[in-house]
């Protein structure tokens, strides 16, 4: 999940910039939108993990994330390119990658309590080359539509929702099997 924030940072500035004629400064001021929507996922975090389990903020999550990414990609396939066919679904899946990325982080440290700081440092190793092959990737992909981005966002959080599934089920297993 950690890919999800570079790749509008790839794509965004052609699309907004060259496609739809918006300044570098307005380009800015989008980018801007993007990162708060992140710090609002990490604050909201905070509050929901009053009323769920990390796991269940995770799966849902990814599925929020998942769906908002098809309805991005729906409007992409039709022909549908404007900045708020482009912002507001980046929005919303940074809003809950950020659900996801500060879970799925505390539960890896919280499997070795004992070494944190090597657990995070592993950890944040993994999500920076996470991100530097979703930057590659990203870097290919034509942007003369929206389809790329969108395309490119729908199969990450669809193998993140694969993931996610995989793990909550395998929990639930194990749980079943001490019971």
């Amino acid at each position: 999940f950690a890919g999800i924030i570079y790749i509008f940072n790839i794509i965004g500035p052609f699309l907004i910039q060259d496609i739809l004629g918006y300044s570098p400064i307005a380009f800015g001021h989008f980018a801007l939108l993007t990162g708060l929507a992140w710090l609002l996922g990490n604050l909201s975090n905070r509050v929901l993990l009053k009323y769920f389990f990390q796991h269940q903020l995770i799966l849902g999550g990814a599925l929020f994330a998942f769906i908002i990414s098809v309805i991005m990609l729906t409007l992409a396939l039709i022909g549908y390119i404007n900045i708020y066919s482009i912002l507001i679904p980046i929005i919303g899946i940074l809003f809950f990658g950020a659900i996801i990325f500060s879970n799925c982080m505390g539960i890896c440290l919280s499997l070795f309590p004992q070494m944190a700081g090597t657990a995070a440092a592993i950890m944040g190793s993994f999500f920076v080359v996470g991100a530097s092959l979703t930057t590659i990737i990203a870097s290919f992909l034509k942007s003369q539509t929206q389809v790329p981005l969108s395309i490119t966002y729908f199969v990450l959080l669809a193998i993140g929702l694969f993931i996610a599934l995989s793990l909550l089920n395998s929990h639930n297993l194990k749980s079943q099997e001490i019971s």
